[in-house]
């Protein structure tokens, strides 16, 4: 799911977030700037995509009384 906002933006829950910048900057430093990635399935990206799902999972469970029922 895409969701385009604009940089003033901030996470509320959570630590932090990700975002790629699709015109413009990103200036306010409330969102971690994620590249483009260079080819599908790049390790790099693939990396990438792991912590960025490890984040929001984190930032879903943030309040949960018990541990998620599944490792990663």
């Amino acid at each position: 799911m895409f969701w385009y906002v604009t940089p003033e933006v901030r996470q509320r829950v959570g630590r932090r977030d990700f975002a790629m910048v699709v015109r413009g900057r990103n200036t306010t430093g409330n969102l971690i700037d994620v590249p483009a990635p260079g080819r599908d399935f790049s390790p790099e990206g693939l990396a990438r995509h792991s912590e960025i799902i490890a984040a929001q999972a984190a930032a879903l469970a943030e309040n949960a009384e018990h541990d998620p029922a599944y490792d990663r």
